[in-house]
């Protein structure tokens, strides 16, 4: 609405910006889930019960890190 004399390329600065962290904020996200998810994986050896959570960490960073990829 008020653009203040910018151009286009100046206004969009501050949006690219936020897309930017957002997209590493995710990858980081992803990169805990899978984590968490691997050190389930190799305590669930010791305690079955486990497992699950692994499965759900793990699915969860899968699908972090593929809705979040490049194009």
């Amino acid at each position: 609405m008020f653009n203040c004399g910018k151009t286009a390329g100046e206004r969009d600065g501050g949006v690219m910006l936020q897309a930017f962290l957002m997209q590493r904020a995710m990858a980081v996200l992803s990169a805990l889930l899978g984590g968490l998810g691997v050190f389930c994986v190799i305590y669930s050896f010791s305690t079955p019960d486990i497992a699950a959570e692994a499965l759900i960490l793990l699915g969860a960073a899968l699908a972090v890190s593929y809705f979040t990829a490049r194009k």
